[in-house]
């Protein structure tokens, strides 16, 4: 259950399309006030878009996977009875006008930000379509407001809808999340570029433009988003990793017992296999026996097993993902899969049995 829950977590959609993305973070000069970010992040863009195989390139605050808690409460216009403090909460992020292109989230409704919303007199922001479907009839959240920050005095106009993201990862659904123009100084940022071919060959060129533009910013990461998504769910792989080892492991000590109780029951039972056989009993007739046995054998634990995994399966209920702690094709196909087990550990004792000589089982002690 845990190697299935896991494949299907890596192969799950988190709302981007993160092949052909580099990813880098960069370290911004404490010295850098609002202006001065503005204008360096919209250099960075446009240079960094006029390389040879960038498509588009944008700076948001944190990206998606990079363990952000940016979130803060928000009362909108549908409900305005609330106090920001009884209002609901919505993660949120600020980035530049081609980030949705760049990590291909779909514009849903309204419009992208533009170079006007840089203007700090202009206050708008982006919702995705969790939020607006869930505080707007019909997601129609486009010219609805939201207030935000102390006691609600700061009034926000939603001026787009874009696709939902799942920022902390594919097991957790998305929440709401809005989406704020680049207008402010931050201590670091991250920088996300989609490439027309492999991602990491364009990493010393963007490097060179970014010490081009200013020395004193600092690159401490690069990456392939691809990578970003590796690195997130690594606990996970290695959890995958270790228990499916122990499932392998498991099985072998499985297969070792059924042999060597169906060895042990054939031996104990000689004297009888030489009647038997002196009476007239065929090889195959022998070997069907054992077979026979050693399935009744694997069957009752196969059943006691089946019974153990669908009352305790609960407890593994919170590591899951995409399938259900009681999955009825994974247990059948284990089943099967140890059924087939138990049949080939039977039956190298049972060629064995039907291959023994009346007269020297006969004498058998």
């Amino acid at each position: 259950l845990l190697v299935q829950s896991f494949t299907r977590l890596t192969t799950a959609g988190t709302g981007l399309q993160p092949d052909h993305v580099l990813t880098l973070h960069l370290q911004l000069p404490s010295t850098l006030d609002a202006g001065e970010a503005v204008t360096y992040h919209t250099t960075l863009v446009h240079q960094l878009e006029a390389l040879p195989g960038v498509r588009c390139a944008a700076v948001i605050d944190r990206l998606p996977l990079s363990n952000s808690n940016n979130s803060s409460n928000f009362v909108p216009d549908s409900r305005p009875d609330l106090s920001v403090l009884q209002g609901p909460n919505a993660h949120e992020e600020v980035v530049t006008p081609g980030y949705f292109a760049v990590m291909g989230i779909p514009q849903i409704n309204g419009r992208n930000f533009n170079d006007a919303d840089r203007d700090t007199t202009v206050s708008v922001v982006i919702v995705n379509r969790t939020m607006a479907n869930r505080y707007w009839p019909g997601g129609a959240a486009i010219g609805h407001t939201i207030r935000m920050g102390l006691e609600g005095r700061k009034q926000y106009t939603v001026v787009g809808v874009v696709g939902d993201v799942h920022y902390a990862g594919a097991d957790e659904a998305p929440g709401s999340e809005v989406y704020f123009p680049m207008r402010r100084a931050f201590s670091s940022t991250d920088v996300a570029i989609q490439t027309v071919g492999n991602p990491g060959v364009m990493a010393q060129e963007v490097i060179r433009t970014v010490g081009a533009i200013d020395p004193s910013v600092a690159v401490t990461r690069v990456m392939t988003m691809r990578a970003m998504m590796a690195r997130h769910y690594s606990f996970n792989s290695l959890l995958a990793d270790v228990l499916a080892v122990f499932a392998l492991i498991a099985l072998v000590i499985a297969t070792s017992g059924i042999y060597g109780v169906v060895s042990y029951g054939v031996a104990q039972r000689t004297q009888e296999i030489g009647v038997r056989m002196a009476l007239g009993a065929k090889y195959h007739t022998m070997v069907r026996m054992i077979l026979v046995d050693g399935a009744r054998m694997a069957a009752i634990g196969i059943v006691l097993g089946l019974a153990g995994a669908w009352f305790t399966g609960k407890t593994l209920a919170f590591l899951l993902y995409g399938v259900a702690p009681r999955d009825p094709v994974t247990l059948i196909l284990v089943a099967l899969v140890l059924g087939a087990v138990a049949l080939a550990a039977s039956y190298f004792p049972a060629r064995r049995a039907g291959r023994v000589e009346p007269v020297v089982a006969l004498r058998y002690e």
